[in-house]
């Protein structure tokens, strides 16, 4: 909605601007403005990718670093377009690749530990009392005193907060029917990461269960097989970060198999559930048909610099 309203009052201010210049008004050259001004166009869509990944994104990640890069770009070159940056080109970029590096070091720093935020548990977990819990034990003190007793309620009826929650909340994965338990609740596990700087990577092999992935990549092509995965129940996510280079991903034809993606790019192309569609700038984001009532779901984040993108069902 917000875009919308920008972009129309952005068309008004134009066409306002034409009609002055004809009558006299105002006067100024079309080419000048756009030589001076191209660069607010980096950082319009710079900060929109910032707002976007803040919204859709996975917290504190490499997602944030080509939106960031194109905002510091158009600064750049709309401060030289004034004159208010003398700084040349040569010696911008060599500060910018020692503050690239830097960048990268504090987003792996600062990047949220999946393995410790699911072994840690909260203290308050462990500080209760007994006596206060309504279960097949009695208070002895309670007794004692002539109380009348908590009232029985036999083990096999109870269940477990995590198989309360997923019967509340109908998860396949909690498996409860009426009192038996069918299944188990597992918790999402650590991504397993990939890191290339040039060449390309390929996933996937004959019977390999798909964990939560997380690729970083600098030069090169990114292929995800998930055609002979063993997919788990729940949601499943996948982040790919690449400079330069195409990412594909296959599913497969497995009506159980949805997926959704959010995509940012700077330049390229990309085929998403049979939408095609290319240019500069891009943000992204979809769903398959049936994906909020399939049980196994594929969450993507694709962040491209320059590449195309494209996932297909084979």
């Amino acid at each position: 909605m917000y875009n919308r309203i920008f972009w129309g009052f952005v068309l008004i201010g134009l066409g306002v601007l034409f009609i002055l210049n004809q009558q006299g008004i105002v006067i100024f050259d079309l080419g000048e403005i756009i030589a001076t001004y191209w660069p607010l166009v980096l950082i319009y869509f710079g900060l929109r990718g910032l707002i976007f990944q803040h919204r859709w994104g996975q917290g504190i990640g490499f997602g944030y670093l080509y939106p960031l890069i194109m905002t510091v770009l158009g600064v750049y070159f709309l401060g030289r377009n004034i004159d208010y940056i003398e700084m040349s080109v040569v010696d911008f970029f060599q500060y910018v690749i020692p503050f690239l590096l830097i960048l990268i070091g504090l987003i792996i720093i600062l990047r949220p530990s999946r393995r410790k935020s699911d072994q840690t548990e909260p203290e308050d977990a462990l500080d209760f009392d007994l006596s206060e819990c309504d279960g097949p034990h009695e208070s002895k003190e309670s007794s004692r005193d002539g109380a009348a007793p908590h009232s029985f309620i036999p083990e096999e009826n109870w269940r477990t907060g995590d198989e309360e929650r997923g019967a509340d909340a109908g998860y396949a994965g909690a498996g409860y029917t009426g009192g038996e338990t069918t299944g188990s609740f597992s918790k999402q596990e650590a991504p397993e990461s990939h890191f290339s700087f040039l060449g390309d990577i390929h996933i996937g092999s004959a019977n390999w269960q798909l964990k939560p992935l997380n690729v970083h990549h600098f030069i090169g092509d990114t292929v995800i097989d998930l055609t002979r995965a063993q997919i788990p129940d729940g949601i499943t996510k996948i982040t790919v970060s690449s400079m330069i280079g195409d990412v594909k991903v296959m599913l497969p034809k497995d009506p159980e198999v949805e997926a959704s993606v959010v995509m940012t790019a700077f330049l390229g192309e990309f085929n998403v559930f049979g939408r095609r569609e290319g240019g500069m700038l891009k943000n992204y984001r979809e769903e398959s048909p049936d994906y909020h009532y399939a049980p196994k779901k594929i969450q993507l984040t694709v962040n491209l610099f320059i590449g195309d993108f494209r996932i297909e069902r084979i």
